[in-house]
């Protein structure tokens, strides 16, 4: 069923509608996520440091505790009446509807309604900002629409084996985050060394590979020598990142381990993640060819 606008906008209804139509198809922690990340990219618009005020970065952190389950509807809806708090109380017509975006977002965790209701608000904002510019109302409409598409249901992507001599996909999409990502860490030598590796068919084939798919799309790669024990590739494509798609591939990995242990070089990028997942340090940062790494250790526990 269609959300309706709950407040008088200057706003393009056939953008407004197609936003309508993605929302209904996202599960409410993903509309979640995408919220906070509407009501971030609205304070980074007004020039708002939402940092400095404890109630809006307090609010953010229990809506994402509810997403992990370490909270309960009821503290994300609290959460949100304080931010609404803030913004009845502010002189400044921008930034009050700036603050509504932030106490929609957060309440998005307590209903999946409010994130089209933060979107609307959104657009208040951009209204106010560029008055009478409906242009400026599309490119922020066409921004909801864009960032909303790139949040995906994890029922929806499938998690498989990718046959060697099918590896050059896999190889593109590495050097393409790596560049991105991790280049910037790096030397010269360093970046050769990497681009070299990918570059040899020879030694990518040998590599156990999976894949993420989405749709057909190939959105993550993990790859791994040693009878599946030493993660030498992990890399999930630039849009998909911190929605889980970096786990669904490592748990192919640990389900497939035929050993005791599983051993990365992580990049310095790349440490915290590791980390996340359950890794930990063997020695400090090293380098070899170029390559800065710290080697790092993930237990398989009860084997």
């Amino acid at each position: 069923m269609a959300i309706k606008a709950k407040i008088k906008i200057r706003d393009i209804d056939e953008l407004r509608e197609n936003l309508d139509q993605i929302y209904e198809d996202k599960s409410q922690i993903n509309l979640a996520k995408w919220a906070l990340q509407l009501s971030k990219h609205i304070f980074a618009l007004v020039e708002y440091d939402y940092g400095l005020e404890p109630t809006i970065a307090d609010g953010f952190a229990v809506n994402e505790k509810w997403q992990s389950g370490e909270a309960r509807m009821h503290d994300v809806r609290q959460a949100g009446f304080r931010v609404h708090q803030l913004a009845k109380e502010s002189k400044d017509p921008v930034l009050q509807a700036a603050l509504r975006v932030a106490g929609q977002a957060i309440g998005t965790g307590h209903m999946r309604e409010h994130a089209m209701v933060a979107s609307d608000y959104a657009v208040k904002v951009i209204n106010l900002l560029y008055v009478g510019d409906l242009d400026a109302a599309k490119n922020e409409r066409e921004w909801q629409i864009q960032t909303m598409l790139a949040y995906i249901n994890v029922e929806d992507i499938i998690v498989s084996k990718i046959d060697p001599e099918n590896q050059k996909e896999a190889m593109a999409l590495a050097l393409s985050v790596f560049m991105k990502y991790e280049a910037p860490d790096y030397c010269q030598q360093g970046i050769k060394t990497f681009t070299d590796f990918v570059s040899n068919k020879e030694t990518t084939e040998s590599l156990e590979t999976y894949g993420a798919f989405y749709k057909g799309e190939l959105i993550g790669v993990i790859s791994t020598r040693n009878a599946g024990n030493h993660i030498s590739l992990f890399f999930v494509s630039e849009k998909y990142h911190r929605q889980g798609i970096g786990r669904m591939l490592f748990a192919a990995v640990v389900h497939a381990g035929r050993g005791e242990k599983i051993t990365v070089n992580s990049s310095p990028y790349a440490v915290e993640i590791y980390k996340r997942l359950g890794f930990v340090p063997d020695c400090d940062e090293m380098l070899t060819d170029g390559l800065r790494y710290t080697p790092m250790t993930y237990l398989f526990c009860g084997r």
